[in-house]
């Protein structure tokens, strides 16, 4: 069998600080591939090994961004003064968008993978040029309720859709969702579940069962999500006198949840938590795989 081809990969979804499930797809492909992480938003909270980290000009700082972009045009003379032009009238985005022609350029990629429909606009040439496979991850929000409710974002998505080489979609429900944009003869879409390490979860047949019983979910607290189905049951469990307590990781100051879990008088039984780093994610999670 003849060695599979190394391919390089871009992945983009605006920023250097991508989520864990992009992490964990950069991470994989990594194995194989040259896999290349561009961005504007350049802070890093874990940076991933044998993955290039390309900056494309700060959204946060003024001083990194000008070193950047003149760091850009000493490698290309020819857009040395237009860069000191750029500069001058505070034109940020033609030159993000200069780095990132120029990026492309040097990496020569074989696969630009857009993480979300909004970065879209930042690959319309290629789209149009179809020189280069952009496939793009369907997930949340952005497909489930913007394109249905921002008629403009519909109509935008309706017309690029088409160039797309391909889709990613977190579930059979969002691939639906994104037939409802465009649905072609052809059209490539692959449901891939965004997935857990679960190797690094202590699964086990034994286990200590815990009183009161510990519920714990982790995510947006988007309507789509279901909270309030979950929280209804929360009510049949007190009212069966089932002792337990539900903790909602990234639900703190959601006023609809708040006023619900008063309504269902579930005060003391239900906490609403702010966003936790990943390793506080697991941790909680390791924990609920031992006690029931």
């Amino acid at each position: 069998m003849a060695p599979q081809k190394r391919l390089k990969i871009i992945i983009f979804d605006g920023s250097f600080k991508t989520t864990p499930f992009i992490n964990r797809l950069a991470k994989g492909l990594a194995v194989h591939h040259d896999v290349y992480i561009l961005g504007f938003n350049e802070k890093i909270s874990h940076q991933l090994k044998n993955v290039p980290y390309v900056p494309l000009g700060s959204n946060q700082n003024v001083v990194r961004f000008i070193m950047t972009s003149l760091g850009y045009a000493v490698k290309q003379p020819s857009v040395f003064f237009p860069t000191l032009i750029h500069l001058f009238k505070g034109n940020r985005q033609e030159l993000q968008q200069q780095h990132l022609r120029m990026a492309l350029d040097k990496i020569q990629p074989d696969i630009i993978h857009l993480q979300w429909p909004s970065v879209m606009p930042w690959f319309e040439e290629e789209l149009m040029l179809q020189n280069i496979p952009v496939v793009l991850s369907q997930r949340g929000f952005h497909i489930n309720v913007r394109p249905f409710v921002d008629q403009d974002n519909f109509d935008y998505l309706k017309i690029w859709y088409p160039k797309l080489a391909g889709f990613h979609s977190v579930s059979k429900a969002i691939a639906a969702n994104g037939d409802k944009i465009w649905k072609g003869p052809g059209k490539v879409d692959k449901v891939v579940y965004t997935g857990l390490p679960l190797q690094e979860f202590p699964f086990s047949e034994t286990y200590i069962r815990s009183e009161p019983l510990q519920l714990l979910s982790v995510g947006r607290t988007h309507w789509v999500k279901g909270y309030n189905y979950v929280l209804q049951s929360c009510r049949i469990l007190k009212d069966k006198n089932i002792p337990f307590h539900y903790t909602i990781i990234g639900g703190a100051g959601d006023e609809e949840l708040q006023f619900l879990i008063a309504d269902l008088g579930l005060e003391e039984c239900v906490s609403l938590v702010g966003r936790l780093p990943q390793e506080k994610v697991f941790s909680r999670l390791r924990e609920a795989s031992l006690l029931l």
